[in-house]
């Protein structure tokens, strides 16, 4: 009986012990999940909050800091983004110059693979970026039968799907303008289609119709849309 007792104590005890040992890590993976869950909503929160201040810097900086958005060329964008800038300014030897009608320089990534891989950087047209980037250079070296050549201003090759678009459904690709694209996106030529009042023209040498977000923001917040360059889309925050 005694032992019995004994074993009962033991076991008692050895229980609390597991019971208080499960529930102090039951409860310290509570905290860790609701602390992790906390950063997370806090990370998603700053990263919006960073977001909304760099596409409003992007305007304020064309306007206040002329100086740290060099201008591109005379027929692309008058300023370029601001992290674009920066390269230019501090790294002008991985931003290569673009051709004489596109951006000053290249971004980054396309900039590097020139360098590195000039062989799969094919040159695009006499008026486009210098260099195409790599996918659609690989696409324009395999399969030019899918690559229809835009215009004369233009890229050299289409990306495949506008090429593959235009040659199935030319009633729905509306031809751009004289110094852009030869066909337009889908979305934007059923946009354009349709609702040619959502649809402002860009410029002379551009798109013929704006995206439509930037076409709702165009019109309804004119004083959010800097104007870019006299041959370029309307910038808009």
């Amino acid at each position: 009986m005694c032992a019995y007792s004994g074993r009962s104590i033991y076991l008692s005890i050895y229980l609390s012990i597991y019971l208080s040992i499960y529930i102090y890590i039951m409860n310290f993976s509570l905290d860790i999940c609701v602390s992790l869950s906390l950063c997370i909503s806090l990370s998603v929160s700053l990263f919006h909050l960073l977001l909304r201040i760099y596409l409003y810097l992007m305007a304020i900086t064309s306007s206040l800091c002329p100086w740290l958005s060099l201008p591109a060329s005379a027929h692309g964008y008058h300023f370029q983004p601001l992290p674009m800038a920066i390269t230019s300014s501090l790294c002008p030897w991985l931003s290569l110059p673009a051709s004489a009608h596109g951006y000053h320089f290249q971004p980054l990534p396309m900039a590097i693979t020139s360098s590195l891989c000039p062989w799969l950087s094919l040159p695009a047209s006499a008026h486009g970026y210098h260099f195409q980037p790599l996918p659609m250079a690989i696409t324009s070296s395999l399969c030019p039968w899918l690559s229809l050549p835009a215009s004369a201003h233009g890229y050299h090759f289409q990306p495949l799907p506008m090429a593959i678009t235009s040659s199935l459904c030319p009633w729905l690709s509306l031809p751009a303008s004289a110094h852009g694209y030869h066909f337009q996106p889908l979305p934007m030529a059923i946009t354009s289609s349709l609702c040619p009042w959502l649809s402002l023209p860009a410029s002379a040498h551009g798109y013929h119709f704006q995206p439509l977000p930037m076409a709702i923001t165009s019109s309804l917040c004119p004083w959010l849309s800097l104007p870019a360059s006299a041959h370029g889309y309307h910038q808009v925050i």
